[in-house]
């Protein structure tokens, strides 16, 4: 399982890292709630993972981490603006549904672990749902 979420949690925290949205991003704000349940993003940011594939890539990019107590405060972080990525709070497809109905350009992915594991969110229907299917 640890292994599992730590591939989901790297994979869309480097989604972003496509051409079109590399050009525009040079800061990466990044949320994650408390518990050990993170210690994946805990490793990440501890070690500078991101920083460290991003600048292999070719990007320069400034990480800033925030642990929230909740996913409904992510979500709405996300929602504003404030966020690229949250780990947390996405508790169902209609979650996913909603993040991509707000067309806000700044959000470049979430990490659904619970979600997935308890299978309450179907990955094929995440992905379609994500990528406007």
């Amino acid at each position: 399982m640890q292994k599992l979420r730590m591939l989901i949690a790297f994979a869309l925290a480097t989604a972003w890292l496509s051409p079109a949205s590399s050009a525009e991003l040079a800061e990466l704000n990044i949320a994650q709630q408390y518990g050990i349940g993170y210690l994946s993003l805990m490793v990440m940011e501890e070690q500078k993972l991101i920083e460290k594939h991003a600048k292999a890539a070719g990007v320069d990019v400034k990480v800033n981490w925030a642990k929230f107590a909740g996913g409904n405060v992510m979500n709405d972080a996300l929602l504003s603006g404030s966020l690229q990525i949250a780990s947390g709070g996405v508790g169902s497809l209609a979650d996913v549904e909603a993040l991509m109905a707000a067309k806000q350009p700044n959000i470049e992915g979430v990490v659904v672990g619970r979600a997935l594991y308890d299978g309450r969110i179907d990955p094929a229907a995440a992905l379609a749902t994500a990528s406007g299917g």
